[in-house]
């Protein structure tokens, strides 16, 4: 998970297939994709992480305030951080929609309180997504939303 470490500013951000904007983010020595989507309640978009290595979808406690979805909070939650530190989360929201271009798609994300990023897409949306990513010749990266 990638939510603790400290981030480089992403790069210029480059339009990928079907007009998604996608940066990337290097994380220490890690390479990430970022892309814009919108989440239901809030309209702004927003940068979003997509980490293969994580395997809940996390949003700050900060945006989770903005979007005020309904939340479980009746739990023993926690999650590993990257520091190896164990972590309470507050909570889970059930079925928040994410915009990606013209592709929706609900998902469950669990609040962190403390995020360096305000949403990181993991496993479960790149998978229900049908997320393609792929890392060019010339090093360009681009991200396709299949779905």
């Amino acid at each position: 998970m990638l939510s603790r470490l400290p981030m480089v500013a992403p790069c210029e951000p480059s339009v990928g297939v079907g007009g998604v904007l996608v940066f990337v983010v290097v994380v220490m020595t890690v390479v990430v994709l970022a892309i814009v989507i919108i989440m239901e309640t809030v309209k702004e978009p927003v940068v979003a992480l997509i980490d293969h290595g994580s395997k809940k979808n996390l949003m700050s406690m900060d945006f989770y305030k903005k979007g005020k979805w309904s939340i479980n909070n009746k739990h023993e939650w926690k999650i590993r951080a990257v520091t190896r530190t164990m972590e309470e989360l507050h909570g889970a929201c059930p079925n928040i929609r994410v915009k990606v271009g013209d592709v929706e798609i609900d998902r469950h994300f669990f609040v962190q309180e403390s995020s360096s990023h305000p949403v990181i897409l993991a496993e479960p949306y790149i998978t229900a997504a049908r997320t393609e990513m792929k890392v060019l010749h010339n090093g360009s990266t681009y991200a396709r939303v299949k779905s």
